[in-house]
């Protein structure tokens, strides 16, 4: 019974990170896209066009850890730092960073407090 809740408690922690929508983006040409890095892990939204004061991203990501990895994270204060990249029209271009941000993780709001499931969560808006 032990190994079973060893394996159960190994991966069940998640941080979500909501990249809900952003505003502004009307005089950027191209698309936008978002990244988002969390322990050297890397991920990021759909790439949506630009050129709109208003974008809806509509998109997650999401890190799956264990409870010893959660605890290290918030303990070392980490962060998850959110990245927001123009690609330009013309493929000659790099993308073009627009700005970040930096999110704590211990300042993630918890939800499913009463399950074994601790979900870590923050909702984006970029602007």
């Amino acid at each position: 019974m032990a190994d079973k809740q060893q394996g159960k408690n190994f991966i069940n922690k998640r941080i979500i990170l909501q990249v809900v929508s952003g505003y502004g983006f009307a005089l950027i040409k191209g698309s936008i896209v978002v990244h988002g890095t969390l322990m050297n892990k890397g991920l990021e939204t759909k790439i949506i066009p630009g050129n709109n004061n208003v974008l809806k991203f509509a998109s997650e990501m999401v890190w799956n850890m264990d409870n010893a990895t959660l605890k290290e994270l918030k303990m070392s204060n980490a962060s998850i730092r959110i990245n927001c990249y123009n690609i330009p029209n013309n493929k000659s271009n790099a993308n073009i960073r627009l700005g970040y941000l930096m999110l704590k993780v211990k300042e993630a709001q918890i939800m499913n407090s009463t399950s074994n499931d601790r979900i870590l969560q923050y909702n984006v808006l970029i602007n």
